[in-house]
C-alpha cells in the first residue's frame, strides 16, 4: 500500500506512515479520515457528534485539493466537550461559540474570529515562543520563591529550637517546682510553631499549584507545534496562567515568615509559687529587622618586629574566649590580637604563607596554608600558639570552615569539599542537582550558629547557601554586593558579607532577606578580602588589601 497514492489520504493513518483512501473530512478533527476512521467515529460517543462531510474525488488533473482547516483540540472547561474555537480581538480571549455569546455579546462583530478559518491572520509562531519563555520565567521565580520558603521554613525551625533552648536554660536554675510550668511553655512554642508551619505549607503548596498549570501550559505549548490553532489557544490560556502567577510571585515576595521566640520571665525566680509558666511565647509573624550601625572606627596595626615585610591578613578568627587569629601571609606567620589593646600578642612562624583560619576547638585552630597546599593546626593552650601537626590537601585553600568533626574547605575555583578530621576527602560539590555550576572563584565561608546552614562566598554569585552535608539551598546576591570574598554571622540570624569590588559589607538574614549595607567605601572600606564578628563587643573586624593594618569597627543596634 505504501506504493499507492489516492487524491484524498487519511489524516490520521499518514501520521502512522500507513496509505489509506479517505471517504470523509472531520470538521472537529480537522483531518480525512479512511472508511475505518470513519467507522470509528461511530464507536465513541465523544466522536459520535463531530461533522463528518462527504468527499468528492475529482478526476482532472486541474483539481484542487481543498484547503484543510486546522481546529484546535482544547474542549471549553465550562461548556462540556465544546471546542474552543473561537477568539474575541477586543478582549484577547479565547473560547467556544457558547462563551462568545455569553460574555461577548456586546463587543464588536469585526473583533469576532473563528479561530480555523482566521489562524493564519490571528497566529504569530514568534507569540508562542515570547509566551513560553515568559511561562519559564514565572516558573523560574516560582522555584526561586519556593527555595526561599524551604529555608524560611528551615529557620522558623530554627528559631523554635533556640526558643526550646532557652526554655530549658532557664529551667535549670528554677526549682523542680516548676516541672509542670515547663510543660505549658513548650506548649505553647509548639501550637505557635505549628500556627506558622501550616502558613508557610498553605503558601508552598499554593506556589506548587501555580507552578504546575504553568509547567500543563508549558508542556501543551511544546506539544502543539504542528496545530496552529491549538498553539494559539495554548498562547492565550498560558496568558490567564501568568496572570495568576505574577499575582502569586508579587504576594509571595512581599510575604515575610514569622519566627518563634521565648522570652523569659526572670521576676518568676521571686514569685515561682504565683506563676503558671516559665515565660511568654511570641509568634512573630513580620519580624522586626536589626540593622548593625557605625559608632566608631579604628586601625589595629598587625606588623611586629622581626617581620620581613608589611603583614597581609587574608583571614581572621575569634574563638569563644576571644583569641582572634589573624594570618600574615607575607610573613609566614599566624598572629593573635588582643582587641582591648589593638596589639599583636602572639606570634607563630610557618613553615609556608598562611591564607586562612578557623576555630576547631577552644584551644585549637586550622590553618589553610598555600605554596605546599596544607593543613596546620595550632594549639593556644596558656596562651602560646605552636603548630601541632598537618594535614596535607591536594588543592589551594581559600576558605575553610569547621563543624561536627568535619573540615569544609573551598578553593578558590569551582569546589567546595568536606574532610574528616584524619584528612581524608568525604565529599566535594560544584554543581546543583541541575547540573549548573554553583561557583565561579568560592572564598571564605561560616556556619550559622546552630550548623544547619554554610554560607561561600563567591565571586560572581554572592552568597552560595547549603546545608552540612552540602545540599544546595538557595543563592544570596545584591547589587550592593559585588564581587564577594568574606562572610561571617553575629549568632543572632545575620549574615555580613563583604563585596571586594563594591567596597561593601552588606547584612542579610539568614534565609535571604537583605537588612541593609552595614559598610561602604565612604566608611574607609576598600578592596575589603575577610570580616569576623566579636560578639562580646559588637563589632567587626575586617581584612582589607591594605598591608598592615586592620579595620575594627564597632557598632551599635538601630531597629528599623
Amino acid at each position: 500500500m505504501s506504493d499507492v497514492t489516492f487524491d484524498f489520504e487519511c489524516t490520521a493513518c499518514e501520521r502512522n506512515n500507513k496509505s489509506s483512501k479517505a471517504v470523509k473530512y472531520c470538521h472537529d478533527c480537522g483531518g480525512y479520515c479512511c472508511q475505518t476512521c470513519t467507522d470509528t467515529h461511530k464507536m465513541f460517543q465523544a466522536l459520535e457528534n463531530h461533522a463528518l462531510a462527504d468527499i468528492t474525488l475529482a478526476s482532472q488533473p486541474s483539481h484542487q485539493q481543498p484547503k484543510q482547516l486546522q481546529y484546535p483540540t482544547e474542549r471549553c472547561s465550562v461548556h462540556e466537550g465544546k471546542l474552543i474555537d473561537m477568539y474575541c480581538e477586543h478582549h484577547n480571549d479565547v473560547g467556544c461559540y457558547m462563551c462568545l455569546l455569553k460574555h461577548h455579546r456586546s463587543c464588536p462583530e469585526s473583533h469576532i474570529h473563528c479561530i480555523p478559518e482566521m489562524i493564519d491572520t490571528l497566529f504569530k509562531l514568534t507569540d508562542s515562543k515570547h509566551v513560553q519563555n515568559l511561562l519559564r520565567e514565572r516558573m523560574l521565580n516560582l522555584q526561586n520563591q519556593r527555595k526561599v520558603k524551604t529555608s524560611q521554613l528551615n529557620m522558623l525551625l530554627e528559631s523554635k529550637k533556640f526558643a526550646l533552648e532557652e526554655v530549658m536554660s532557664f529551667h535549670k536554675a528554677l526549682l523542680a517546682c516548676i516541672d509542670k510550668m515547663i510543660e505549658t511553655s513548650k506548649g505553647e512554642i509548639e501550637d505557635s510553631y505549628e500556627e506558622l508551619r501550616k502558613q508557610a505549607d498553605e503558601e508552598k503548596h499554593a506556589i506548587d499549584i501555580v507552578y504546575g498549570d504553568l509547567k500543563k501550559a508549558d508542556d501543551k505549548l511544546k506539544g502543539s507545534d504542528k496545530n496552529k490553532a491549538q498553539q494559539f489557544v495554548c498562547t492565550k490560556i498560558a496568558d490567564g496562567f501568568m496572570k495568576t502567577a505574577d499575582r502569586a510571585i508579587e504576594e509571595k515576595t512581599k510575604a515575610k515568615m514569622g519566627e518563634v521566640s521565648f522570652v523569659p520571665n526572670f521576676t518568676i525566680l521571686k514569685h515561682i509559687e504565683s506563676q503558671v509558666k516559665l515565660g511568654v511565647t511570641k509568634k512573630i509573624t513580620d519580624v522586626s529587622t536589626e540593622l548593625y550601625i557605625i559608632q566608631n572606627t579604628k586601625d589595629i596595626c598587625i606588623n611586629i618586629d622581626g617581620d620581613a615585610s608589611h603583614s597581609w591578613c587574608n583571614g581572621c578568627c575569634i574563638n569563644e574566649d576571644g583569641n582572634m587569629l589573624v594570618t600574615d601571609y607575607f610573613n609566614k606567620k599566624v598572629k593573635r590580637i588582643d582587641l582591648a589593646k589593638g596589639d599583636v600578642v602572639d606570634s607563630c612562624k610557618l613553615d609556608s604563607h598562611p591564607y586562612v583560619v578557623c576555630c576547631t576547638r577552644t584551644d585549637e585552630f586550622a590553618v589553610g596554608c598555600q605554596g605546599i597546599n596544607e593543613i596546620q593546626f595550632l594549639s593556644v593552650k596558656d596562651k602560646k600558639m605552636k603548630v601541632t601537626r598537618q594535614m596535607e590537601i591536594s588543592h589551594l585553600c581559600s576558605g575553610i570552615a569547621f563543624m561536627n568533626d568535619r573540615l569544609y574547605m573551598t578553593d578558590a575555583k569551582e569546589t567546595l569539599r568536606i574532610y574528616n578530621m584524619n584528612g581524608t576527602l568525604m565529599k566535594e560539590v560544584s554543581c546543583d542537582n541541575d547540573g549548573q555550576k554553583l561557583f565561579t572563584c568560592c572564598r571564605h565561608l561560616v556556619f550559622n550558629k546552630s550548623g544547619t546552614m554554610l554560607f561561600v562566598a563567591d565571586d560572581k554569585y554572592g552568597l552560595v547557601c547549603f546545608d552540612q552535608e552540602l545540599k544546595f539551598l538557595h543563592t544570596i546576591s545584591d547589587v550592593d554586593l559585588r564581587g564577594a570574598t568574606g562572610v561571617c554571622i553575629d549568632g543572632k540570624g545575620n549574615v555580613f558579607a563583604t563585596g571586594y569590588s563594591s567596597n561593601s559589607i552588606v547584612q542579610f538574614r539568614e534565609y535571604g532577606e537583605k537588612v541593609g549595607v552595614l559598610m561602604k567605601e565612604a566608611d574607609g572600606l576598600k578592596k575589603v578580602v575577610s570580616v569576623c564578628f566579636h560578639p562580646n563587643t559588637s563589632s567587626c573586624i575586617v581584612a582589607m588589601n591594605n598591608p598592615g593594618v586592620l579595620k575594627m569597627c564597632c557598632f551599635r543596634k538601630r531597629h528599623i
